[in-house]
Parts: C-alpha cells; sequence; structure tokens
C-alpha cells in the first residue's frame, strides 16, 4: 500500500521493479490508485490523490499469484464459478455439461472451460478425484437435454450391449447403448479437496466470502 504522498522515481523502480515509467503508472492504476505526475524522464514525481480498491482485487491477487492464472484471465466469470464450485459439494459430484446448465442462469461457462479450470486445481493438488457417480445424457419426455443419475451396474451393463453389438454394427451398438441406459453414460469422479492443501482452500474460501459480503451476496 501507498500513502497519499510523493514518490521520487527512484521509490517506485524499486517497489515495482522496473524502471519504465508508462509501466508504474500502468501497475498504479491496476492497484486502484489515482495520481497526477510531474516532471519527465528520472526526474518524474509521482503524487498519490487517492486509493479505491479495485472490483475482486484479492481474489485476482490470489489467482495469479497462488493458482497460476494469467492476468488476461476473465476473472469475474472465473469468480463466479469458483464461488459455486467450492461452496457446492453436489455440484463437485456432477459432469461438466450437467454443471453448465445449473449455472447457466448466472454464468454462462461451457463444459471445456469448467474442464481447465477443474484440471488446474487438480494439477496443483488442490483438488483430488474421488469416487465415481454414474450418469446418462438423454432427453426427457418433451424433448429437453437431461442428465439423470444410474447405478454402476446400469452403467456397466449399458456398455456390455455396446461392446456386444460393435464389431458387427457401431450405429446399431451405440443405439442398443443409449436405449439400454436411456441416454449416453458417463462415469464422473468426484472432486475432493485435498486435506494437505486446506490452508490454500481456506484462504481462497474466505476471499469469495468477503467478497459476497461487500457486494451484498448471498454467502
Amino acid at each position: 500500500m501507498f500513502d497519499l504522498r510523493s514518490y521520487s522515481y527512484d521509490e517506485m523502480c524499486k517497489a515495482f521493479k522496473t524502471d519504465r515509467n508508462d509501466c508504474i503508472k500502468k501497475k498504479l492504476t491496476t492497484l486502484g490508485y489515482t495520481f497526477t505526475t510531474s516532471g519527465r524522464g528520472k526526474k518524474i514525481q509521482f503524487e498519490i490523490v487517492a486509493y479505491n480498491k479495485p472490483e475482486l482485487y484479492d481474489f485476482k491477487q490470489f489467482c495469479i499469484y497462488e493458482l497460476g492464472y494469467d492476468i488476461r484471465t476473465d476473472f469475474k466469470k472465473l469468480y463466479m464459478f469458483y464461488s459455486k464450485f467450492f461452496f457446492d459439494e453436489e455440484l463437485r459430484k456432477l459432469p461438466y455439461i450437467e454443471i453448465t446448465r445449473r449455472l447457466e442462469a448466472e454464468i454462462k461457462i461451457s463444459r471445456q472451460t469448467i474442464s481447465k479450470h477443474i484440471n488446474r486445481l487438480v494439477n496443483l493438488n488442490v483438488l483430488g478425484l474421488g469416487e465415481f457417480f454414474y450418469y446418462a445424457h438423454g432427453y426427457d419426455k418433451d424433448g429437453n437435454k437431461q442428465t439423470v443419475s444410474i447405478s454402476e451396474k446400469l452403467y456397466k451393463d449399458g456398455w456390455s450391449e455396446y461392446w456386444t453389438g460393435k464389431e458387427t454394427n457401431y450405429d446399431t451398438a451405440i443405439s442398443a447403448l443409449v436405449a439400454y441406459v436411456c441416454g449416453y453414460p458417463q462415469k464422473v469422479p468426484e472432486k475432493i479437496f485435498n486435506a494437505f492443501e486446506w490452508d490454500k482452500i481456506e484462504k481462497l474460501k474466505n476471499i469469495i466470502e468477503k467478497e459476497k459480503k461487500e457486494n451484498g451476496e448471498n454467502i
């Protein structure tokens, strides 16, 4: 944090580890500081006149420095996803396509993007993969897409039907699989938090809860 006072070129170079005035100005703006300048080159003076904390600042900083996200990430969308994913155990058991449906009223996010976020957390050992849950993707009686839970036995029996008929006719085998299971079957591992990274997990959750409180959102 900078105090509301004047700073020399040398002070700013030391603080931001750069000797470029344009970079210093950009970083001050990004951090939420309002400032004026006088002089040029190495004789420039930076007068800090106000500070307004940027939206989601703590969340952005955590994601960049703790989770390795690029500064060009859409942090608003990431925040909205994590604010659901980290607090909803049932959501962490679902296939990605079903997660997109559950969240579509609040956030438009593809299953590919969800996969990238979750893979990042797995690679950082923040998440681990637990027991499998079984689903069938199909349509309800009104023709709307749906995902329903199925048993492990039905999942295995459906694929058995597929492998039995695959060598004869692939299209027929797929149809038999979908008909048997009443949808396309998929097994999905539950995403569970790694206890060894609990401090990091709790820190992120606390940041999200603080942001929600400051923005008047439901926690």
